[in-house]
């Protein structure tokens, strides 16, 4: 048997998010924006399904990878209002097929490029709760 070795709890959600690739460096976006959708949260970061690996001309993967400079930004909107649309930096830390789509997606593991104390993932965090998606445990641990 073996025994789950993650960072910290999982919510699974089915959220729309928007995913574009930038330069850090020269606060360029490369590719995007992409449309996906957010699987699980936690204070971490998320597991996203997209169409595809590419995104323009690059692989969305292994271009975080070779190039550290290179980041993801990922967009939330909440509660349907355009005033509550979040971004946070980030970086693909593993991929593969997405085997619960019928079609032929791309899974993602997704780091956050911030703390979990952050305002935007305590925000976040604050939403899924509300929604009753969030165990009760993490009402206590985050605020």
């Amino acid at each position: 048997m073996t025994s789950d070795k993650r960072r910290s709890e999982r919510i699974a959600i089915r959220l729309a998010v928007t995913v574009l690739l930038m330069d850090e460096k020269t606060d360029t976006v490369l590719a995007g924006p992409v449309n996906g959708e957010a699987r699980n949260f936690s204070l971490m970061g998320i597991a996203l399904s997209l169409d595809n690996v590419m995104i323009g001309n690059y692989h969305l993967f292994f271009a975080c990878q070779d190039k550290p400079s290179h980041i993801l930004k990922i967009g939330f909107k909440l509660s349907g209002d355009p005033k509550s649309a979040l971004e946070v930096s980030a970086r693909p830390v593993w991929y593969d097929r997405d085997k619960e789509s019928s079609g032929k997606k791309a899974l993602f593991g997704i780091e956050f490029l911030v703390p979990p104390n952050d305002k935007v993932i305590k925000k976040l965090a604050k939403e899924f709760s509300a929604a009753g998606k969030a165990p009760s445990s993490w009402w206590e641990k985050i605020f």
